[in-house]
């Protein structure tokens, strides 16, 4: 989605070159260039890549809170279960 609408932005501003004046064409060339580089080298290679790295460094994803990793779904239920049943009672 962002590529196609890049994409669409590189086309309309690479158009301004067709323009008569030389302010408009530096212009178009400059917007161009930097959506294509910024859509094209640095979300789709340079990100991807950083995120591989920094997961690398930081050791791979992590649970968002200890508790979380230590107990399972199916424990976590159980006694969730069980309390609401003697809430009930």
């Amino acid at each position: 989605m962002i590529t196609a609408a890049a994409a669409i932005m590189v086309c309309v501003f690479a158009s301004f070159v067709l323009g008569d004046s030389l302010t408009i064409k530096l212009f178009g060339v400059g917007l161009a260039s930097a959506v294509f580089l910024d859509a094209f080298l640095i979300r789709t290679v340079l990100v991807p890549a950083l995120m591989a790295l920094m997961a690398r460094v930081r050791g791979g994803c992590r649970a968002a809170s200890p508790s979380a990793s230590r107990t399972s779904t199916s424990t976590r239920d159980r006694r969730l279960s069980r309390a609401a049943g003697q809430r009930r009672a």
